[in-house]
């Protein structure tokens, strides 16, 4: 009987942390090059429009006698078979089977691997109350480099597992060698004259680096001081695809930091949203770029379901909630972010201040409440409703006339940082760079989170330690998926977001 189809509109994607990989492949390729071996594992997941994003959790390694050693292909025994269904009932995670092909077997499946694969779907999807099954193949090609096959079962359809992600440095995407890839738009397509457009990027990377970023996704949350500069960077760059997201208008006032917005913007009636101004100009640097906005915020589940199928965030919000958020999705869904701020001050017209900070979050990595990087006032103070800020003012009031700590009910107001282009373009352009040589693999960032004021002598550079907190659950969520309790969820008063139907300037 054939296997049914893959439905093609839809896919899979994978991400597994370095140090989980290597054991993995260790395990799997244990008999390689001859035979097969095979391993059960355990996933988190989270169902999207687009498919099914998958962070590998662990291995549920074979026990002696659990697979048949006699055999040349993997045999998955009873009691091994008994022991991950015990698994599916246990816990909230789904389920999956790895295994290796001899070499020279390439990763299509056989008609066996076809008998497995729908056995294990519905054993695992009726024990597990319809949860997602995932089963991949792997081998090595004549580099010795690892080559895979995927599908996943999930609500009645066989989806392609078309990516696997290891999402540590340097940043590896593999597709899944059953998949035609993709045909990738070139900056240099809309070239007129016989230059590259990226001629200068290409010389010092090198092509093949080019092509890493030309097919990258990169999502990039606030559009205003630090997002603009940022996102032109990584658009002149060649990146092809952006995931952008801010819930602001575009004000007079912005034009002094905003990358692509002009004087004629400030007489638009409505203003435009910022992510329109960040759509022109992408598209006036590359028309073929391929763009998803949304007029909202980072917490937003339609946000969160476009950003999972991103290489990388970018965080150039400034907020509380923003940086929470940002270590949740590297920690569950192990999906790498760097976070950037400014910190500006002054006093008699002297810049006292000229602070930048960089921040890293992965899930190898504390927390953003470990680290710091999140006060919970503050978190508070953002999450909050008018209502809610107006009643607990009032109570203040009240409590100090009665010569009682007023600070109970409110510890003051979040101040609005001053921001000004000059230091927003340096933060932005920065955050771009290292999102560049992350992707492509040519530079790690020099620390996890450091700041710098750029006033100072030798800019006053400053490493910021970082240690998980024993208190913090972050380092056992790792990979859980929507399946791990997430450490910020959206205020139910936020509006919903809207997902703007944008025109190329082609289709205009």
């Amino acid at each position: 009987m054939k296997f049914p189809e893959l439905d093609s509109r839809q896919s899979c994607l994978i991400r597994v942390a370095e140090s989980e990989r290597k054991k993995f492949e260790k395990l799997l390729f244990q008999r390689h090059p001859a035979q097969e071996w095979g391993s059960f594992f355990r996933f988190g997941f989270r169902q999207t429009p687009w498919g099914l994003a998958a962070s590998f959790i662990s291995p549920m390694p074979p026990m002696p006698g659990e697979l048949d050693r006699q055999s040349s292909i993997v045999s998955f025994r009873s009691q091994y078979i008994s022991r991950a269904v015990k698994e599916v009932e246990n816990t909230p995670f789904g389920i999956g089977i790895a295994h290796s092909h001899p070499h020279g077997w390439g990763v299509s499946p056989s008609s066996s691997d076809d008998d497995m694969d729908e056995y294990f779907a519905d054993l695992f999807g009726s024990f597990g109350k319809g949860r997602p099954y995932c089963s991949l193949i792997l081998n090595r090609n004549r580099e010795g480099e690892l080559v895979f096959s995927g599908r996943a079962f999930h609500a009645g359809k066989w989806l392609p597992v078309s990516e696997l992600i290891t999402p540590n440095f340097p940043y590896i995407r593999i597709k899944s060698a059953e998949i035609e890839p993709p045909f990738l738009a070139n900056l240099n397509d809309k070239a007129e004259s016989g230059e590259s457009v990226i001629a200068r990027f290409e010389e010092l990377y090198g092509s093949i680096a080019a092509a890493k970023l030309r097919g990258s996704r990169i999502a990039i949350i606030g559009c205003s001081g630090t997002g603009s500069p940022a996102i032109e960077c990584l658009a002149r760059a060649g990146v092809s695809e952006f995931v952008i997201a801010d819930y602001q208008r575009f004000g007079k006032s912005n034009l002094e930091r905003i990358h692509g917005s002009r004087f004629a913007h400030t007489k638009r009636n409505p203003l435009p949203y910022k992510v329109e101004l960040m759509a022109e100009m992408i598209w006036e640097i590359n028309p073929s770029a391929k763009i998803t906005a949304f007029v909202g915020n980072i917490l937003d589940d339609e946000v969160v379901n476009e950003m999972l199928r991103c290489d990388l965030l970018l965080g150039c919000t400034d907020t509380h909630h923003g940086r929470a958020a940002l270590s949740d999705l590297a920690t569950r869904f192990l999906l790498p972010s760097i976070d950037v701020g400014v910190m500006p001050e002054g006093r008699g017209g002297k810049m006292t201040a000229q602070l930048i900070e960089v921040t890293r979050y992965a899930s190898e990595l504390p927390c953003a409440f470990c680290s710091g990087s999140v006060s919970t006032w503050p978190l508070t103070v953002e999450c909050m409703t008018e209502e809610d800020r107006k009643q607990r003012k009032e109570a203040a009031d009240e409590a100090n006339k009665r010569g009682e700590d007023g600070t109970v009910y409110w510890n003051g107001d979040v101040p609005q940082l001053p921001t000004v282009g000059y230091l927003t373009t340096n933060a932005g352009s920065l955050a771009a760079g290292y999102a560049i040589n992350w992707l492509v693999g040519s530079c790690d960032l020099p620390h996890s989170r450091f700041q710098f004021d750029i006033g100072q002598p030798e800019f006053g550079f400053a490493v910021i330690n970082r240690k998980r907190s024993a208190s913090c659950a972050c380092g056992k969520i790792i990979g859980h998926g929507d399946q791990g309790d997430a450490e910020i969820t959206k205020p139910p008063h936020w509006p919903r977001p809207i997902k703007l139907s944008l025109l190329q300037p082609s289709e205009r």
